[in-house]
Order: C-alpha cells, then sequence, then structure tokens
C-alpha cells in the first residue's frame, strides 16, 4: 500500500492510530512525510506520497484501528457499528491488502477475490 492510502484511511477512521505507529524509531522517515503531508499534497510529491508503506508498519496501525469489515457474494464492505462479527481491519489488511481497505473506504465497497 502507498503511504497517501494510509494516511487517507486514518484520516477519516483513526488518526491516533498513525501517529502511535509513527512514534517508534523505526519510522522517522514516514513520521516525516507525516509531518508534512499537507505540503507534499499540494506539490503533488509523487515520490513521497507513492512511499510503499512495509507491511509491519501497516499492522502497526491497523492493529489498532477499530472498524470491521463484511464479506458478500466477494464484495468487501464496511461493517455496521458495533457488528462485531464483521473481519478487524488488521485481517482485512493481511487477506485483501491496504488498498482494498481504502477503496472500500472511499467507494463504500470493493470486489476481492476470497
Amino acid at each position: 500500500m502507498k503511504f497517501w492510502q494510509l494516511e487517507s484511511i486514518c484520516r477519516w477512521h483513526g488518526g491516533s492510530a498513525l501517529v502511535d505507529a509513527l512514534s517508534d524509531p523505526r519510522w522517522r522517515e514516514f513520521e516525516a512525510i507525516h509531518q508534512n503531508y499537507t505540503q507534499l499534497v499540494e506539490s503533488q510529491n509523487r515520490e513521497k506520497l507513492d512511499r510503499s508503506v512495509p507491511l509491519e508498519l501497516a499492522s502497526a496501525v491497523f492493529s489498532k484501528l477499530s472498524f470491521r469489515f463484511v464479506l458478500n457474494d466477494k464484495n468487501l464492505r464496511l461493517a455496521p457499528d458495533g457488528d462485531e462479527s464483521g473481519i478487524p481491519a488488521i485481517n482485512a489488511l493481511r487477506r485483501f491488502g491496504g488498498e482494498a481497505v481504502e477503496e472500500v473506504l472511499e467507494k463504500g465497497s470493493v470486489k476481492v477475490s476470497v
């Protein structure tokens, strides 16, 4: 997944999860991107915005997200609030990838391979 996708997910659904994960010294380069995110978007700095996020960083963020997903006929959707039977965000990341999660949050659903 790209850094801008992680920012997008966290902007709407758990900004503190990203800040918490970026406090780890291993992710200093991503912390700098996060701190300058608005400027990078305004200047369309694709090199930094499109930086590939290591699975370890994405997992640290997703493990703190509380929303869940449902899978119906190969369509992944956000689960209703309070639905504890849905797929946790961390599992959706591992199973379908961060790009799919971002698309669900942006568009409402995404077709996935099961």
